[in-house]
């Protein structure tokens, strides 16, 4: 039964319940949630022909996802993903090609789905390969190689897979080539074996279909050919070395030619067909010595290399009134002063000079006639007035005492090296200094002397031991032979000495070694009225090969050549330079009245001094004239014509330093001419004269 009370007490209840409930919220705000707005705008766009891309417009801010599906047919539709919160794109990279997908997505969250954006619908291409190869063609080309060769009937390939296969069945990859391949060569086979091959072109999206199979037999296998023997090399003209060879196989494809310009390290320098059996070289340099060798080669294999050949071109192309490429002794090719004006001596300057330089293991020595000493140069320079490393003679590069002993000189001259010794003549002490190991250090003495018993013992005596002024000298073919000047013979040690006063074995200019008249024909102990082919006048230098003998007679104003080495006292010359017999004597005679001309020709001289060869030509300078004459052949004739000159333009002009070639001197030098020329030296392709009244050497090189 219902009460006033009752209902008093009901509702009370029923407000502290609600009450309860209030105090439990605490005060919280109640939300209430909604899905979120669906996507829209959505596009599908196949990026190739298995991947499709898909983006949309995010049309809200509540969403935890968006799910994406996918249908073949625009009604069943498949879930494919479902990308994250603010997702607005996504890659399908499960397509097919040629194939048509439809595409709707949709955002959710915690309180449902959106509806669904619109469908999208695309069509993915197809994919595009390469077209294959075709007319695939296999050639045996040896024992072990096959060679192959297609047609590329594609051009947008990016490679090419060839495959071999030993039954035409099954395949396996051998070779991976670059795009635009049409040729390879299948190489480490077995010989008389068949193989198959196969090639397809790659592509970026797939490769094309095989090729046609083509297939091909190695060839059977050869024994390496015979080596070839009887190898020449020989010089052929100025710029050409000759090959010949014997062939003794019949089973080679070709030769193979080496050469090497050491004698050890070679290089191949070209191939000869089968049965060719010359080779000529047309790569070379003078003044080098070249080695050759060759083997036969077929496909099985070389031969053994033949013997060694060598051969070295000796001619050197010089032309007239060449430039020199190098001073030394000068900073410059326009200067020319003594010491270059200094008080003293320097390193870098230089006096009055004769004689020959000399390069021995790298070192180049310079003879310092002036400045009594020789100066030592590490490497030959490679720029103008380049200073000395070491000197000898002196104690020191700014000193020119003058001295007798060991250590000391007196106007040095002409070096020569010859079985690890080093030799220089001091022509004022009258003798020649020996080094047993050729020095590289200031003042190193010498260990024996030559032309008199002892060092400072010369009494310029005329004798079979002692020297008078020596002008210069050789060492070739294990002789000593040695111009001596002041006593009018040249001297002859058929075996070089190794002590000190040790007599000469030959004479020639004189019948004995206790006369030492000028052009003393009679022998009767004075001066003749004329030369004949056995007397000298003042001998200045001498060149030998060991077969020849050349000897320089300065004031005979000639050149005498001995064809083969002289073994008797007074043996005459058989060939004069500079004059047309054997009686003439006169400076520039060219008409050879007995009276010197008013200018040179290419026949005449006028006080030659000293003379180099390397066997094919013969340069001489020629003082007075103030040039440095040629012969690109060995002389033959009497009176025979230089063919170049250096110093002057042309062989009749004959001043010094004449700049301009008007037949007036200049004021100063230049890199043509020269002023008293006398020292020569040949070394490889450099020509090193001795500028002696201009004070420096000057360097040519062949061109």
């Amino acid at each position: 039964m219902f009460s006033p009370s009752t209902s008093i007490r009901t509702l009370i209840i029923a407000l502290a319940a609600l009450w309860a409930v209030s105090a439990c919220d605490d005060g919280k705000k109640k939300t209430t949630e909604t899905a979120p707005a669906a996507p829209t705008e959505l596009t599908a766009t196949a990026t190739s022909p298995t991947e499709v891309r898909l983006a949309w417009a995010d049309n809200s801010d509540d969403e935890t996802g968006f799910i994406v599906e996918r249908s073949l047919d625009g009604v069943t539709f498949a879930e494919l993903t479902t990308p994250g919160a603010d997702a607005t794109s996504v890659n399908d990279s499960g397509v097919a090609p040629e194939t048509t997908y439809f595409y709707r997505v949709r955002a959710t969250n915690a309180s449902g789905d959106s509806d669904w954006s619109n469908v999208a619908e695309v069509t993915t291409p197809a994919v595009v390969v390469p077209s294959a190869p075709t007319d695939l063609t296999a050639t045996a080309i040896s024992a072990d190689t096959i060679e192959l060769a297609w047609t590329d009937n594609s051009d947008d390939e990016t490679g090419y897979e060839v495959e071999i296969s030993s039954d035409g069945v099954t395949f396996t990859n051998v070779e991976t080539l670059a795009a635009d391949a049409v040729a390879w060569n299948a190489g480490s086979l077995t010989p008389e074996t068949m193989y198959y091959y196969r090639v397809r072109a790659t592509g970026a999206e797939g490769d094309s279909d095989w090729s046609n199979v083509a297939s091909d037999t190695t060839l059977a296998s050869l024994a390496p050919p015979a080596a070839p023997t009887d190898l020449t090399a020989t010089v052929d003209g100025t710029a050409q070395i000759t090959l010949n060879w014997t062939d003794n196989a019949d089973n080679e494809t070709g030769f193979r030619v080496e050469r090497a310009d050491d004698g050890v390290n070679f290089t191949e320098i070209g191939t000869t067909a089968a049965g060719v059996t010359s080779y000529n070289d047309t790569a070379v340099a003078s003044m080098v010595e070249y080695s050759y060798r060759v083997r036969a080669t077929n496909d099985d294999g070389d031969s053994d290399f033949s013997n060694v050949a060598t051969a070295m071109i000796t001619f050197l192309n010089f032309a007239n009134f060449q430039a020199a490429t190098l001073v030394i002794g000068q900073p410059d090719f326009v200067s020319n002063l003594l010491n270059q004006g200094g008080e003293t001596p320097e390193a870098y300057a230089v006096s009055g000079l004769y004689g020959n330089p000399l390069v021995h293991n790298g070192v180049l020595y310079l003879p310092d006639y002036g400045n009594a000493r020789v100066l030592g140069f590490s490497a030959i320079p490679t720029s103008n007035g380049a200073s000395a490393d070491f000197v000898l003679g002196q104690a020191d590069m700014i000193t020119n005492d003058t001295s007798a002993d060991a250590t000391g000189m007196n106007g040095p001259q002409t070096l020569e090296a010859y079985n690890g010794q080093l030799f220089s003549l001091d022509y004022g002490n009258s003798r020649i200094l020996v080094w047993n190991t050729p020095p590289t250090a200031t003042q190193a003495p010498a260990d024996f002397v030559i032309g008199q018993s002892a060092f400072g013992s010369s009494t310029g005596d005329c004798s079979a031991i002692n020297l008078s002024g020596p002008e210069g000298f050789t060492v070739a073919g294990g002789k000593l032979i040695v111009a001596d000047a002041g006593n009018n013979r040249v001297l002859i040690w058929n075996t070089i000495p190794t002590v000190s006063d040790t007599p000469a074995d030959l004479v020639l200019g004189q019948n004995a070694f206790d006369t030492c008249a000028i052009n003393d024909e009679d022998q009767v102990g004075s001066e003749g009225a004329n030369p004949t082919a056995r007397t000298l006048n003042y001998p200045s230098d001498v060149w030998t090969d060991g077969a020849r003998l050349v000897v320089v007679d300065y004031d005979n104003n000639r050149v005498l050549i001995w064809s083969t080495f002289p073994t008797a006292n007074f043996q005459p010359a058989n060939l004069v330079l500079g004059q047309a017999d054997f009686f003439s004597a006169a400076s520039n005679d060219d008409d050879q009245d007995g009276t010197s001309d008013t200018t040179a020709s290419a026949k005449t001289l006028n006080s030659p001094y000293f003379v180099d060869s390397n066997g094919t030509q013969l340069f001489l300078t020629d003082s007075s004239n103030h040039r440095v004459l040629i012969w690109n052949s060995f002389p033959t004739a009497d009176f025979q014509p230089a063919d170049v000159v250096l110093g002057q333009s042309d062989f009749a002009n004959d001043a010094a330093n004449d700049v301009d070639q008007d037949g007036a001197s200049d004021d100063a030098p230049n890199e043509q001419t020269l002023n008293y020329p006398n020292g020569i030296y040949l070394y490889g392709s450099f020509l090193f004269v001795a500028d002696h009244t201009n004070y420096r050497y000057l360097v040519f090189e062949a061109q």
